[in-house]
């Protein structure tokens, strides 16, 4: 299933009126930005955390604001390099040659990896609400028999009245709230536990349910990969 919202629905945009791309990926964006010179950064904010581009959107957002300072400051040394080769003054026309072939590079794409939970709460503020799917970014190859997908909200470890090590971690599966108990487990996936971090996607094999039918014994864990 899928949602569709027309651009003027993007809290920002209105009636707003731009040049479009010819594809929305990474060279679709740029050349967005390059064909809209003028357009406000309130529009393509809107339309990067609606998720109009298929990019990273905080690349994006750092995109978007190194090339509005790139380009004018590029705009403002052209100016001065014509203004003193008229007034004949070489030695200040390489100044401001030096100047303009000393503007910051760029944010490349490849530095960042936005959480799937902060593109979501994006979508929200710029939509209202979100149709990103947390899971449909990861290999579901590993989840088979008792294994679940769980987006993690809250991992805690303690011991119980007997002083026995254990581990709760609470989040989300594809079919809503599950709470896990690690109880006494073993070294090694004591050693994986450790490493768990909220905001984070694990595959995690569930064992029984616990009396209060709300939390289920679990035995083992995998951390989630993404889709290449």
């Amino acid at each position: 299933n899928s949602i569709v919202a027309g651009l003027n629905y993007v809290r920002g945009v209105g009636k707003t009126t731009f040049h479009k791309p010819l594809s929305d990926d990474i060279n679709g964006f740029k050349q967005f930005i390059s064909m809209n010179p003028d357009l406000s950064k309130t529009v393509t904010t809107g339309l990067i955390k609606a998720g109009c581009f298929r990019v990273d959107p905080l690349w994006a957002l750092d995109y978007l604001d190194a090339k509005k300072k790139a380009m004018k400051r590029e705009k403002e040394c052209k100016e001065k390099i014509l203004h003193y080769i008229n007034a004949k003054k070489p030695k200040m026309v390489e100044d401001w040659k030096k100047k303009l072939n000393s503007i910051p590079a760029l944010p490349e794409p490849n530095d960042y990896d936005t959480p799937i939970d902060k593109i979501r709460e994006m979508q929200k503020e710029a939509l209202g609400f979100s149709g990103v799917d947390i899971f449909g970014a990861y290999d579901k190859s590993l989840i088979r028999g008792n294994n679940v997908m769980v987006f993690v909200d809250t991992i805690a470890s303690f011991n119980d009245r007997n002083g026995n090590p254990m581990w709760k971690l609470t989040g989300q599966k594809n079919t809503g709230a599950i709470e896990c108990i690690f109880w006494k487990p073993k070294e090694e996936i004591k050693n994986k536990l450790d490493t768990v971090q909220e905001k984070s996607m694990w595959i995690i094999r569930v064992g029984k349910t616990n009396t209060d039918g709300k939390s289920c014994f679990c035995y083992d864990l995998i951390k989630a990969k993404k889709l290449a």
